[in-house]
C-alpha cells in the first residue's frame, strides 16, 4: 500500500508541475501547448484509473478551468466524470444504509436527505448528462423505493418512484436502445403491481439485449404472476437459445414440475449437471 501511495504521489507531482507550466503559456493555440495538454490529460486519466483516485477528476476540473481562465469543454468533461464518481459513492451509501446490520449508517445517514442532495448536485453538470448518468440516477431512486416502507413513507415513496421513472425516461430520450432503462421501468411498475406495463418494458429490454439472462427471468416471472404459466415456460425456453443460465433452468424445472411434464424435468436436470 505504501509503495502504491508513493507512486501515486509521484504522479501527483507530475500533474502539478505540468499544470504550473501550462498556466504560464499565454498563447493557448501553439503546438507545444496542445501536446503538453494532451500529456497532462493522459497522466490524470491514468492516475485516476490505476490508483483508484477518481476524486482527481474534481482537481482536474479546477486545473483546466484555471489554465483556460474560465469554464470550457475540458473542465466540463472532468466535472461530469467527478459527478459520476460522486453518484457511485452515494449509491454505495444508500445500499449500505439498507444493508446496515450494526446501525452505523442508519444512525449517521438519512437516505431521504441524501436523495435530495443527489438531485441538487445534478445542477452542477446540467447539460452534460448522458443516458448512463440518468440510468445511475434512476437506479439510485429505485433502490430507495424498493427498500423504503411504502405505508410508512407513502408521500416520500411516491415522490422517489416518480423521480426514478423520470430519470429512466430521460435516459431513453437520449438513447432509445438502452435496455437498462427499460429494465428499470419494468422494475418500477412491478412494484406497483402494474403487470401490463412491466411486461411491456421487460419485453423491450429483452429485445435489446437477449444475452442478459436476468431479463428473461423477470419477463417469465411476470407471466407467471398473471397466471400464464405456458407463456412463462415459452420465455424461459427461448432464453436458453441465448446461453444457459442456471436460474432460468431451475425456474423451468419448477414450472414443468407444476405441469407434470416429467420428461422435461429430467432433461433440464441433466442440463444443470452439465453446466
Amino acid at each position: 500500500m505504501l509503495s502504491s501511495n508513493s507512486e501515486f504521489y509521484k504522479e501527483l507531482i507530475k500533474i502539478i508541475e505540468k499544470y504550473e507550466n501550462l498556466k504560464k503559456v499565454k498563447d493557448k493555440n501553439i503546438k507545444n501547448f496542445s501536446e503538453e495538454l494532451t500529456r497532462l490529460i493522459s497522466i490524470i486519466n491514468n492516475a485516476a484509473k490505476k490508483y483508484g483516485k477518481e476524486w482527481l477528476y474534481f482537481t482536474a476540473a479546477d486545473i483546466f478551468e484555471d489554465i483556460y481562465e474560465g469554464f470550457n469543454e475540458v473542465s466540463a468533461k472532468y466535472l461530469y466524470l467527478a459527478m459520476s464518481y460522486v453518484l457511485r459513492v452515494f449509491e454505495g451509501l444508500i445500499i449500505a444504509w439498507f444493508e446496515d446490520s450494526k446501525g452505523f449508517f442508519k444512525e449517521n445517514i438519512n437516505p431521504i436527505l441524501l436523495a435530495d442532495t443527489i438531485d441538487r448536485l445534478m445542477y452542477a453538470v446540467k447539460g452534460l448528462e448522458n443516458f448512463e448518468t440518468y440510468n445511475t440516477l434512476g437506479g439510485l431512486f429505485k433502490k430507495l423505493v424498493e427498500n423504503l416502507n411504502r405505508e410508512t413513507y407513502r408521500k416520500t415513496w411516491n415522490n422517489f418512484w416518480e423521480r426514478a421513472r423520470s430519470y429512466y425516461l430521460k435516459s431513453l430520450s437520449i438513447n432509445a436502445n438502452n435496455y437498462e432503462a427499460y429494465e428499470g421501468l419494468g422494475d418500477l411498475y412491478l412494484l406497483l403491481e402494474d403487470y401490463k406495463k412491466a411486461l411491456n418494458y421487460y419485453t423491450n429490454a429483452v429485445l435489446l439485449n437477449k444475452s442478459e439472462g436476468r431479463l428473461w427471468i423477470k419477463l417469465a416471472w411476470v407471466f407467471e404472476k398473471i397466471g400464464d404459466i405456458d407463456k412463462a415456460i415459452e420465455v424461459l425456453e427461448e432464453s436458453l437459445k441465448h446461453g444457459v443460465m442456471r436460474e432460468a433452468v431451475k425456474k423451468l424445472i419448477e414450472l414443468y414440475r407444476r405441469k407434470g411434464v416429467k420428461e422435461k424435468v429430467e432433461t433440464l436436470n441433466r442440463l444443470l449437471k452439465e453446466n
